[in-house]
């Protein structure tokens, strides 16, 4: 008996963009749209399976980003714009073995 593999785990995922660029209103409110990021995985058993995590820029965790849909918003307003120009977020995804990253810059 044979087993035949249509495909497998081995290439990772990557994203559309190397760096998104959004632009977001000092009156933005809780929970406003900011951007989607979107990751795409050449294997075909992973490519509706990619999560997405903000891994670094985020320490006040102002934004919020779906970890299926790859939608961040405007989450924490404690700390939204203040004397900031622009936030550079650091963004992965991954397919449960391999991660790819690319960067989110918000002007504000």
């Amino acid at each position: 008996m044979f087993v035949t593999v249509s495909d497998f785990n081995d290439n990772p995922p990557f994203f559309e963009q190397l760096t998104y660029e959004c632009v977001l209103s000092q009156e933005a409110s809780r929970g406003q749209f900011v951007t989607v990021i979107k990751a795409n995985d050449p294997d075909n058993v992973d490519s509706n399976r990619l999560i997405y995590a903000i891994v670094d820029g985020n320490e006040n965790q102002t934004y919020h980003i779906d970890p299926y849909s790859g939608i961040i918003t405007l989450m924490n307003m404690q700390n939204f714009g203040d004397l900031e120009q622009f936030v550079l977020l650091n963004v992965s995804a991954t397919d449960g073995l391999y991660t790819s990253y690319t960067r989110v810059k918000i002007s504000i």
